[in-house]
């Protein structure tokens, strides 16, 4: 049996065709004489009769074939003859079906592969655009990065930046932008890197500059300048070429630098209040003390203020004025005690003159009236004698006293001749020289 829709052979009771799965119709039932009829009608035949049925029984010797039973499955030899008889019209269009169905399968495989190279095309140059874009971002990154490598100082780590940008470049000429995640990212740690490195080398250019500031405030003697000079390269070395990794180490040999230095001014303001401390101050003017002292505050307060080499300076300074301060002092001794000599000398000459001349007139100052008396002339004279010698000037102009211990002194001098009572005397009979000596006597007197 086969299937009146595709002309496939049909298994035996089948329900559905299992090629097209068109429903298989029931067979017809058999006729009264219970035999099937052929799908073929009878006709006349050439001669014009009609032709019995195949089916009807002929003897071996009659002149007809046994009759054909067309129920009976064909076989294979048969099974195109049997296809046409079950389904004549079915047969007539399936070749056309199966020529349209091929070429509707071509068409649809033909556009699902259109559609796959397209969406291929269309991936590629999408992927091929986003890989352009990351590269082009990516450069971009490089290039930032490579304008912030300009303003720092990377000694240290230079071989690994360096490595890094040969890492980038050959990753952007490649075009493997995979790897542009892991390349940031060590980018990224280089600027950590850098900024660690930055507050280091800031940190050192601070510690320079305020050694060097510290220094400056000291007196560096050949041998300990040199060295701080070498110090102060090292630190320069290490600020330029980025590598702070020895910090600490700077730092010990500045700080013992500068102890060392401190040290050293200290002992020469100590040598040089040694030298100071020899002047002797009991010999200098007040003023002059006065000044020392003066110095000797402003030398403590450049100490206290770590001015080291001011201090020093003053302290120089100092020495230099309390050494001419105790060479006038000196000289000043010097010239007293040789004027003191001299002074005693004409004393001694004077007195003799004046012993001589009072003992030849009677006078204590004999040129009372002649010219302007000095402390010399009073010198050594007692409160007596200095009341004496003023008077002396009334009685060579012949006064007469009511004193009478006075008078009698001048009684006993051979020159007095007293005629004038106290009441009576007219003091302008004086010169100049008795007034100015008068005046000058009563200032000496107690």
């Amino acid at each position: 049996m086969f299937c009146r829709k595709c002309g496939h052979q049909l298994e035996e009771n089948a329900l559905f065709c299992t090629y097209c799965g068109t429903k298989v119709e029931p067979a017809h039932p058999a006729g009264p004489a219970g035999g099937r009829r052929t799908a073929r009608n009878d006709s006349a035949g050439p001669t014009g009769g009609s032709r019995t049925e195949r089916n009807d029984p002929v003897g071996p010797t009659g002149g007809s074939q046994p009759a054909r039973n067309h129920s009976v499955e064909p076989n294979t030899q048969n099974s195109q003859a049997g296809r046409r008889l079950q389904n004549p019209q079915g047969n007539a269009k399936k070749p056309g079906r199966k020529k349209k169905t091929g070429l509707i399968l071509l068409i649809v495989i033909i556009c699902l592969l259109t559609i796959a190279i397209i969406a291929g095309a269309v991936l590629l140059f999408v992927t091929q655009q986003n890989k352009t874009k990351q590269v082009e971002a990516f450069k971009k990154d490089m290039s930032t990065f490579e304008e912030l490598l300009e303003n720092y100082s990377y000694g240290s780590i230079q071989d690994e930046v360096q490595k890094l940008l040969r890492d980038c470049e050959s990753a952007v000429k490649e075009k493997a932008v995979d790897q542009f995640e892991a390349l940031k990212k060590r980018m990224s740690l280089i600027r950590e890197e850098l900024s660690r490195i930055s507050k280091e080398i800031s940190t050192l250019e601070d510690l320079k500059s305020a050694y060097a500031a510290a220094f400056d405030k000291y007196e560096l003697s050949g041998e300990l300048e040199e060295k701080v000079s070498q110090v102060l390269e090292e630190v320069q070395t290490a600020i330029d070429s980025g590598n702070a990794g020895g910090m600490n180490t700077l730092k010990e040999k500045l700080k013992d630098m500068e102890s060392q230095i401190k040290d050293e001014n200290l002992d020469i303001i100590s040598q040089i209040f040694d030298a100071i401390s020899e002047v002797d101050t009991g010999q200098l003017e007040k003023d002059t003390v006065r000044k020392i002292e003066d110095f000797l505050d402003e030398i403590q307060a450049y100490q206290d203020a770590g001015e080291y080499k001011n201090a020093i300076a003053k302290a120089r300074e100092l020495l230099d004025f309390a050494n001419r301060a105790q060479a006038e002092a000196d000289r000043k001794r010097n010239e007293s005690i040789r004027e003191s000599q001299e002074e005693e000398i004409r004393r001694a000459e004077e007195e003799a003159r004046q012993s001589a001349l009072s003992a030849a007139s009677g006078y204590l100052c004999p040129e009372s009236n002649s010219r302007y008396l000095t402390e010399k002339d009073l010198k050594g004279l007692t409160d007596w004698e200095l009341m004496l010698a003023r008077n002396e000037i009334y009685a060579r102009r012949g006064r007469l006293f009511k004193d009478t211990a006075i008078q009698d002194y001048f009684n006993r001098q051979s020159w007095y001749h007293g005629s004038i009572d106290p009441d009576d005397f007219d003091v302008s009979v004086f010169n100049a020289y008795e007034k100015a000596n008068i005046e000058f006597i009563k200032e000496h007197e107690q």
